[in-house]
Protein backbone atom coordinates (compact mmCIF):
# COMPACT_ATOMS: atom_id res chain seq x y z
CA UNK A 1 0.00 0.00 0.00
CA UNK A 2 2.96 2.18 1.12
CA UNK A 3 4.66 1.44 -2.33
CA UNK A 4 1.43 2.52 -4.39
CA UNK A 5 1.25 6.10 -2.36
CA UNK A 6 4.58 6.57 -2.86
CA UNK A 7 4.40 6.12 -6.60
CA UNK A 8 1.39 8.45 -6.95
CA UNK A 9 3.03 11.23 -4.82
CA UNK A 10 5.82 11.04 -7.41
CA UNK A 11 3.59 10.54 -10.93
CA UNK A 12 1.49 13.30 -9.30
CA UNK A 13 4.80 15.79 -8.26
CA UNK A 14 6.57 15.07 -11.57
CA UNK A 15 3.18 16.14 -13.80
CA UNK A 16 2.93 19.20 -11.45
CA UNK A 17 6.54 19.76 -12.50
CA UNK A 18 5.95 19.25 -16.33
CA UNK A 19 4.03 22.43 -16.54
CA UNK A 20 7.10 24.53 -17.00
CA UNK A 21 8.24 22.97 -19.76
CA UNK A 22 11.44 23.89 -18.27
CA UNK A 23 11.69 22.32 -15.33
CA UNK A 24 13.62 18.92 -16.48
CA UNK A 25 16.40 21.09 -17.61
CA UNK A 26 16.11 22.97 -14.04
CA UNK A 27 15.90 19.74 -12.10
CA UNK A 28 18.89 18.45 -13.93
CA UNK A 29 21.31 20.64 -12.08
CA UNK A 30 19.94 18.57 -8.86
CA UNK A 31 20.95 15.34 -10.34
CA UNK A 32 21.54 12.28 -7.94
CA UNK A 33 20.55 14.41 -4.99
CA UNK A 34 18.08 12.68 -2.32
CA UNK A 35 15.39 14.32 -0.22
CA UNK A 36 12.94 13.58 2.11
CA UNK A 37 9.83 15.17 2.71
CA UNK A 38 7.90 15.11 5.63
CA UNK A 39 4.95 17.15 6.33
CA UNK A 40 2.41 17.32 8.57
CA UNK A 41 -1.06 14.88 8.05
CA UNK A 42 1.52 12.44 5.31
CA UNK A 43 3.53 9.95 5.48
CA UNK A 44 7.28 10.52 4.83
CA UNK A 45 8.49 10.59 1.36
CA UNK A 46 12.13 10.16 -0.06
CA UNK A 47 13.25 10.80 -3.64
CA UNK A 48 16.21 11.37 -5.86
CA UNK A 49 16.48 13.73 -8.56
CA UNK A 50 17.56 11.60 -11.75
CA UNK A 51 17.84 12.64 -15.42
CA UNK A 52 15.61 15.88 -14.50
CA UNK A 53 12.91 13.83 -12.42
CA UNK A 54 11.99 12.24 -9.29
CA UNK A 55 12.13 8.87 -8.30
CA UNK A 56 11.67 7.23 -5.00
CA UNK A 57 14.56 6.16 -3.28
CA UNK A 58 14.91 2.97 -0.82
CA UNK A 59 17.55 5.40 0.93
CA UNK A 60 16.00 5.83 4.79
CA UNK A 61 15.75 9.40 5.91
CA UNK A 62 18.92 10.14 7.68
CA UNK A 63 21.11 9.45 4.24
CA UNK A 64 19.08 11.89 2.42
CA UNK A 65 21.53 14.75 1.31
CA UNK A 66 17.87 17.03 2.34
CA UNK A 67 15.50 17.03 4.60
CA UNK A 68 12.13 18.88 3.97
CA UNK A 69 9.46 18.87 7.59
CA UNK A 70 6.65 21.29 8.01
CA UNK A 71 3.50 21.69 6.47
CA UNK A 72 2.14 21.57 3.03
CA UNK A 73 1.63 25.03 2.44
CA UNK A 74 5.08 25.83 3.26
CA UNK A 75 6.01 22.69 0.96
CA UNK A 76 3.70 24.61 -2.03
CA UNK A 77 5.92 27.95 -1.27
CA UNK A 78 9.11 26.42 -2.89
CA UNK A 79 7.36 26.71 -6.10
CA UNK A 80 6.42 30.32 -5.43
CA UNK A 81 8.84 33.28 -6.23
CA UNK A 82 10.53 34.91 -3.56
CA UNK A 83 8.54 38.01 -3.74
CA UNK A 84 5.25 35.85 -3.45
CA UNK A 85 2.53 37.11 -0.83
CA UNK A 86 3.05 33.93 1.29
CA UNK A 87 1.13 32.74 4.67
CA UNK A 88 2.46 32.71 7.61
CA UNK A 89 1.18 29.43 8.93
CA UNK A 90 3.05 28.22 6.30
CA UNK A 91 5.99 26.33 7.21
CA UNK A 92 8.96 24.71 5.64
CA UNK A 93 12.24 23.43 7.27
CA UNK A 94 15.51 22.28 5.44
CA UNK A 95 18.02 19.93 6.65
CA UNK A 96 20.89 19.60 4.92
CA UNK A 97 24.24 20.85 3.73
CA UNK A 98 24.13 24.91 3.21
CA UNK A 99 24.82 25.27 -0.41
CA UNK A 100 22.40 22.14 -1.67
CA UNK A 101 19.67 23.34 0.21
CA UNK A 102 20.07 26.99 -1.32
CA UNK A 103 20.38 25.48 -4.41
CA UNK A 104 17.34 23.45 -3.94
CA UNK A 105 15.51 26.48 -2.88
CA UNK A 106 16.61 28.43 -5.95
CA UNK A 107 15.44 25.52 -8.63
CA UNK A 108 12.40 24.69 -7.43
CA UNK A 109 11.40 28.66 -7.01
CA UNK A 110 12.91 29.11 -10.59
CA UNK A 111 10.00 26.02 -11.65
CA UNK A 112 7.16 28.44 -13.16
CA UNK A 113 4.11 26.76 -14.61
CA UNK A 114 2.74 27.61 -17.76
CA UNK A 115 -0.51 26.73 -18.02
CA UNK A 116 -0.85 28.70 -21.74
CA UNK A 117 1.60 26.24 -23.08
CA UNK A 118 -0.33 22.83 -21.56
CA UNK A 119 -4.07 24.00 -22.09
CA UNK A 120 -3.10 24.63 -25.88
CA UNK A 121 -1.11 21.13 -25.74
CA UNK A 122 -4.00 19.35 -24.94
CA UNK A 123 -7.08 20.98 -26.27
CA UNK A 124 -5.67 22.28 -29.14
CA UNK A 125 -5.06 25.88 -29.95
CA UNK A 126 -8.38 27.27 -30.14
CA UNK A 127 -10.20 25.47 -27.53
CA UNK A 128 -6.58 25.37 -25.02
CA UNK A 129 -6.40 29.08 -25.80
CA UNK A 130 -9.79 30.60 -24.92
CA UNK A 131 -9.50 28.16 -21.91
CA UNK A 132 -5.59 29.71 -20.84
CA UNK A 133 -7.34 33.02 -21.68
CA UNK A 134 -10.33 32.47 -19.76
CA UNK A 135 -7.58 31.18 -16.20
CA UNK A 136 -5.98 34.59 -16.64
CA UNK A 137 -8.55 36.74 -16.56
CA UNK A 138 -10.05 34.99 -13.28
CA UNK A 139 -6.55 35.02 -11.84
CA UNK A 140 -6.42 38.61 -12.74
CA UNK A 141 -9.74 38.86 -11.31
CA UNK A 142 -9.06 37.01 -8.54
CA UNK A 143 -6.68 39.13 -7.58
CA UNK A 144 -8.46 42.22 -7.90
CA UNK A 145 -11.47 41.11 -6.03
CA UNK A 146 -8.83 40.30 -3.02
CA UNK A 147 -7.09 43.53 -3.19
CA UNK A 148 -10.47 45.49 -3.29
CA UNK A 149 -11.60 43.40 -0.17
CA UNK A 150 -8.65 44.06 1.60
CA UNK A 151 -8.94 47.63 0.95
CA UNK A 152 -12.34 47.97 2.45
CA UNK A 153 -11.32 45.74 5.63
CA UNK A 154 -8.30 48.04 5.88
CA UNK A 155 -10.25 51.26 5.64
CA UNK A 156 -13.18 49.39 7.96
CA UNK A 157 -11.07 49.08 10.76
CA UNK A 158 -9.06 52.60 10.70
CA UNK A 159 -12.87 54.32 10.50
CA UNK A 160 -12.76 55.64 7.52
CA UNK A 161 -15.30 55.28 4.95
CA UNK A 162 -15.10 52.36 2.30
CA UNK A 163 -17.39 50.49 -0.59
CA UNK A 164 -18.72 48.83 2.23
CA UNK A 165 -20.74 49.97 5.20
CA UNK A 166 -17.94 51.76 7.06
CA UNK A 167 -17.37 51.33 10.54
CA UNK A 168 -19.20 54.83 12.06
CA UNK A 169 -22.31 53.47 10.23
CA UNK A 170 -21.80 49.80 11.99
CA UNK A 171 -21.34 51.35 15.03
CA UNK A 172 -24.77 53.17 14.75
CA UNK A 173 -26.31 49.94 13.33
CA UNK A 174 -25.06 48.46 16.13
CA UNK A 175 -26.59 50.64 18.91
CA UNK A 176 -30.13 50.75 16.97
CA UNK A 177 -30.15 46.64 17.09
CA UNK A 178 -29.32 47.24 21.11
CA UNK A 179 -32.11 49.35 21.44
CA UNK A 180 -34.67 47.17 19.35
CA UNK A 181 -33.27 43.83 21.55
CA UNK A 182 -34.42 46.12 25.26
CA UNK A 183 -37.76 46.93 23.21
CA UNK A 184 -38.78 43.15 22.75
CA UNK A 185 -37.86 42.34 26.08
CA UNK A 186 -40.07 44.92 27.29
CA UNK A 187 -42.73 43.74 25.25
CA UNK A 188 -42.10 40.46 25.69
CA UNK A 189 -42.76 40.67 29.77
CA UNK A 190 -45.53 43.18 29.25
CA UNK A 191 -46.92 40.04 26.98
CA UNK A 192 -46.13 37.46 29.78
CA UNK A 193 -47.66 39.84 32.62
CA UNK A 194 -51.18 39.87 30.44
CA UNK A 195 -51.47 36.13 29.87
CA UNK A 196 -51.70 35.73 33.44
Amino acid sequence: MQANISSAVEFALNQALQLDPTSHSKLSELNNTSVAISLEDFSDWIFVVEGGSLRNSNKSINECDLKLSGNIGGFLDLFRSQDAERNPKNRLYIEGDVRTAQKFQQVMGRIKPDFDAVLRARLGEEIGGAAASIFSTVKEQGGKFKNTAQTAVDAWLMGEKSPFVGREEFDVFVAKLRVLEDKIRVAERNFSAIKR
